[in-house]
């Protein structure tokens, strides 16, 4: 086998390594968590009344619960909908893309580093955080 026909051999077995490593990171990243049901009441507040918002319990890196949607998926898409013009005010202001499971730390990010999404009524001057 010659140098170049190496080369290429090793550079495509890179790139299918990279692809794969993409798709199986792509297809767990949102996958929905292990998790219990338990009294989420605290913070089923927080969403409105929709079953893509359906929250149970998880537990963190310490072993504490912490609530978690039952499908990130669901709760992703299904907050884009309900705030798609606070979220396009949030692009906006600083300078991002269209939410999305990529991007999402970079929202949570903004407002003080946490999500703090803004509810209008019918103007800008009557806004109000709701997380």
């Amino acid at each position: 086998m010659t140098k170049r026909k190496k080369a290429l051999l090793i550079t495509g077995i890179v790139v299918v390594v990279l692809a794969a490593a993409f798709f199986i990171r792509d297809y767990l990243m949102f996958q929905p968590v292990d998790w219990v049901e338990g009294d989420v009441s605290q913070w089923s507040g927080l969403f409105p009344d929709d079953p893509a918002y359906a929250l149970a319990l998880g537990l963190d890196s310490s072993g504490s619960p912490v609530p978690v949607f039952k499908d990130p998926l669901a709760a992703l898409e299904q907050f884009k909908i309900d705030n798609a013009a606070i979220l396009k005010h949030i692009a906006e202001d600083y300078d991002l893309k269209p939410l999305s499971k990529y991007n999402y730390k970079k929202y949570m990010e903004t407002e003080m580093y946490s999500f703090f999404f803004y509810t209008f009524s019918e103007s800008i001057s009557e806004e109000k955080y709701i997380w």
